[in-house]
């Protein structure tokens, strides 16, 4: 059982390569089931909770996971939630459910701190930069934009300490990208939403009411003092 990260700015094809392993390795396992929180065009998967697979599924058992931008359910701002620390306790038992885990992220920064002792293998992912010109009023002017399809890939597996493997190569995405959305937005999961949503509406209802203390002349509760009249 095994926990992969993958790490690059937007568009270094993290969700592309994470895609194309989770596919061979369900191709190699196909007895494995599949968890996803985002959208997989040609194989049957079941819809990712991490925190709901943990408490109310205790059985189940030979798994692979894919988890693209994990920041959305173990957001390091908020590391001492309910949420985070019951998903870092499935991520700490990923060999007892069997369960090879992927995850997607920008950057380790964004996510609980408590995720990456447990990852073992990185892959960093780069866009690769191509040279272009264009010509304007007779002057030529040049720059670069990333390539469609090929991207720089680093290696780091850490799994023997003592001899750690780091190995760079090129990754043509084109094969993959049709199994997956490439736009689709990742959404944090049902109740961080409406966590988020009853702070906004707490938040509106105060404003109205400091904007209507402040407009009667109210401040702190307290009513504002009359200005006394000069004699």
């Amino acid at each position: 059982m095994v926990t992969i990260a993958y790490l690059g700015d937007l568009g270094s094809g993290k969700t592309t390569k994470c895609t194309r392993d989770i596919i061979l390795t369900k191709l190699m396992h196909p007895n494995k089931k599949l968890f996803l929180n985002y959208h997989l065009y040609n194989y049957d998967y079941t819809s990712l909770d991490m925190m709901d697979l943990y408490l109310n599924h205790p059985d189940e058992r030979d798994m692979i996971i894919g988890i693209d931008e994990i920041y959305t359910t173990m957001d390091c701002r908020i590391s001492s939630s309910y949420r985070n620390r019951i998903e870092s306790y499935f991520i700490a038992m990923t060999r007892k459910a069997k369960a090879d885990l992927f995850l997607t992220m920008q950057y380790e920064t964004f996510v609980d701190c408590r995720l990456s002792p447990f990852i073992k293998v990185k892959y960093i992912m780069e866009a690769i930069p191509i040279k272009k010109s264009v010509v304007i009023n007779g002057i030529e002017y040049s720059y670069n934009v990333n390539h469609p399809n090929i991207f720089k890939c680093t290696l780091i597996d850490e799994r023997n300490s003592n001899n750690p493997i780091i190995k760079e190569f090129h990754f043509d995405g084109l094969r993959w990208f049709t199994e997956f959305n490439t736009d689709e937005y990742i959404k944090p999961p049902e109740d961080v939403l409406r966590t988020m949503e009853i702070k906004q509406m707490k938040d509106k209802i105060t404003y109205a009411k400091l904007t209507e203390q402040l407009k009667n002349g109210v401040t702190d509760g307290r009513k504002k003092p009359k200005a006394k009249k000069e004699d």
